[in-house]
């Protein structure tokens, strides 16, 4: 269960009430016990409770510390026991400790002994929100033996080729490999006692088998003493955004577990940089980019949530740039923990869970979509266990892999593969239409761009359809589609940006589940919108940094640049001014003059990659236009923008 070992990156405890004197050496050794405890290092905490229980230190209270620092730790289902013991003891913490030791025993797959104790700790409960969480595990604990009985076809692996002693989980293919997320670092965590986290790539040599060799993923975005964990990566394979969590030192960027993205320039990953959306007093976790790249998926424990661990979603815009950041609301997101998303190809949304109904633990779960309702299922055994059972992916139609630390596995977490042998007897047909609109008119009346020239690639960007709008700005045909194609549309109009758009069969497949007939046919619509390009216009390039006092263009800076650089070769009638700005710190000509040196470095890269030069004017502008003149606000005012000065044959 070291997975969850990012959620305790910086636990702090409450007083441990009144230490019990007259123990002697026990009372020094428990005390020692307890300052380990307090800093969060549970694997020290419970050899030294160990030891004064050997000294003769009373049981009662051992057993509670014991058990204690098992959960903190994540590992519950090694303090059953003690929370037994110390209940039987009837110390101070009994009537909540109940509570615990009912979710232990719960994970250790003795139902009816957790229902007993989930019933009685809502009769003597103090804790209000614990009291709602029996009530709800009280009523999951009825629905058991109907997820266990669930009909399956589905053959299980233990991927023992990858997996070790330590935990592996969290995979996800990248060109052609397996990444996983794994404890094998040599850097000790001492809340765990485990191996910080990494991020590792595994080249198969039989994927039947697993078998193979694993490797580092990138030295780029590897630190012996911080956790990274679950990347994902952009369609185009060349963003990755990934959670990294701290050492717990006083000099950590982070204070908690965030989400930091690297971009690709010249086959090596930049220097991580926090995401904009991350929020510093959460904890951010779990990211998954959509199969388009349109949406980028992730845990929060933020603010205005349901309780525990909640999935949201953001938008990905033009550049890069990742914004919107919202909660998934109430039919996705429970008082328990909600994460781990994933977005298969189907456009279900695949996610882990111990607030729906479950075995105990993570249960895995896919939620569906019909119209505005949305019906959540448990899925079941073998995916399922009393354990957590998490992050699961699909690498073809019916195949994949997910994660667990069930029994039977090598050590810590595991990674299985899976086989879905279900019978298929049902056939839909799918079809495309094509709609090309005014950017923001999606949301209000569409405003349709008629004389649009459209053509439709496929992945390896050959040319299947080409296809002149109408003045309903439609393509007045549709095409046949196949259920899990991948599509890219382009759409170009003079006085308009050039615009191309993945189009994916994510999230438009029809469940089996819902299919009434034999044969089905189905008409989807793709909608393009295509932005005015209007002159004096300014756009802000994002994360465009330069080491101090230079002006340099770094490797994160050319992988942002880049992206200006297709927009020109894409829309070769516009002329611009690349515009750089500065802070207010240092004097005004000095500023000046740094802008302008690095607006010209800027400019001279895009000339370096084919863009005539005539085509660009470089211009610094120092501290003559803050953004917002606090010193907190350096950062946005140092930035770099693009002016439309002129575009040929509209003026």
């Amino acid at each position: 269960m070291i997975h969850r070992s990012l959620l305790i990156s910086l636990l702090t405890c409450a007083a441990l009430g009144l230490l019990l004197s007259g123990c002697g050496s026990a009372g020094a050794i428990y005390r020692k016990a307890n300052k380990s405890f307090e800093k969060a290092e549970f694997t020290d905490a419970i050899e030294l409770y160990n030891q004064a229980a050997q000294k003769g230190y009373p049981k009662a209270r051992i057993s509670y510390q014991l058990a204690e620092a098992y959960r903190l730790s994540n590992r519950l289902a090694l303090a059953e026991e003690h929370y037994k013991a110390a209940i039987d003891g009837n110390i101070e913490e009994a009537t909540e400790a109940r509570f615990y030791y009912a979710q232990a025993l719960k994970i250790n797959g003795k139902y009816e002994e957790a229902a007993i104790e989930f019933k009685t700790y809502i009769r003597s409960g103090k804790d209000p929100n614990q009291i709602r969480l029996a009530r709800a595990e009280e009523k999951h604990l009825a629905t058991i033996k109907e997820i266990v009985e669930q009909e399956h076809f589905i053959k299980l692996t233990n991927c023992g080729g990858l997996n070790t002693a330590a935990a592996e989980f969290s995979p996800v293919f990248y060109q052609g490999k397996l990444l996983f997320t794994s404890s094998r670092k040599d850097a000790v965590y001492n809340t765990t006692g485990t191996g910080f986290l990494g991020i590792y790539a595994f080249t198969f040599k039989d994927q039947e088998k697993c078998s193979g060799f694993f490797e580092p993923f990138t030295d780029n975005i590897y630190a012996d003493r911080l956790h990274e964990s679950s990347p994902t990566f952009s369609p185009d394979g060349n963003m990755m955004v990934f959670a990294r969590s701290n050492s717990g030192g006083k000099d950590d960027e982070a204070e908690d577990v965030d989400l930091f993205f690297s971009v690709k320039f010249e086959g090596e990953w930049t220097e991580p940089k926090i995401l904009d959306i991350s929020d510093p007093d959460g904890w951010d976790a779990c990211p998954f980019f959509s199969p388009d790249g349109k949406r980028l998926y992730f845990a929060s424990t933020r603010k205005g949530g349901f309780g525990g661990i909640d999935l949201y979603v953001a938008d990905v815009k033009e550049l890069g740039k990742i914004t919107g950041a919202r909660n998934l609301g109430s039919r996705i997101n429970t008082p328990g923990n909600d994460m781990f998303p994933y977005i298969a190809n189907d456009g279900r949304l695949y996610f882990a869970s111990d607030g729906h109904p479950g075995l105990g633990g993570l249960d895995l779960f896919v939620a569906t979509r019909t119209g505005k309702e949305i019906n959540i299922r448990n899925l079941g055994v073998p995916f399922n266990s009393s354990a957590d059972d998490f992050a699961l992916i699909f690498d073809s139609d019916s195949t994949g892999y997910f994660s667990s630390n069930r029994k039977g596995g090598k050590g810590d977490d595991d990674i299985y593969r899976f086989i879905d042998q279900t019978p298929k007897t049902k056939i839909v047909n799918y079809f495309l239409t094509i709609l090309t609109i005014e950017e923001g008119s999606a949301d209000s009346t569409l405003v349709p761009v008629d004389g649009a020239e459209v053509n439709v690639y496929d992945n390896n960007e050959k040319l299947l359809y080409n296809f002149l709008t109408d003045e309903r700005g439609s393509i007045n045909a549709q095409f046949p589609i196949a259920a899990t194609q991948n599509l890219i549309i382009t759409a170009r109009k003079k006085g308009f940006f050039f615009k191309t758009e993945n189009f994916t069969m994510a999230g438009r497949a029809i469940p089996e589940e819902l299919l009434t007939k034999a044969i089905t046919d189905t008409t989807l619509e793709a909608i393009v919108e295509l932005k005015k390009i209007i002159k004096d216009e300014i756009f802000v390039l994002r994360n465009i940094n330069y080491d101090f006092n230079k002006w340099d263009i770094r490797p994160d800076a050319a992988a942002e640049l880049d992206k200006l650089v297709k927009i020109l070769k894409d829309n070769p009638e516009i002329f611009i001014e690349l515009r750089s700005h500065t802070d207010a710190v240092g004097t005004n000509r000095n500023n000046l003059v740094l802008s302008q040196k690095r607006a010209e470095s800027a400019t001279r890269y895009l000339i370096d990659q084919g863009i005539d030069e005539r085509r660009i004017v470089a211009r610094g502008y120092g501290e003559e236009e803050l953004l917002i003149d606090t010193q907190e606000a350096n950062e946005q005012n140092r930035r770099t923008e693009f002016k439309i000065l002129r575009v040929l044959d509209t003026d």
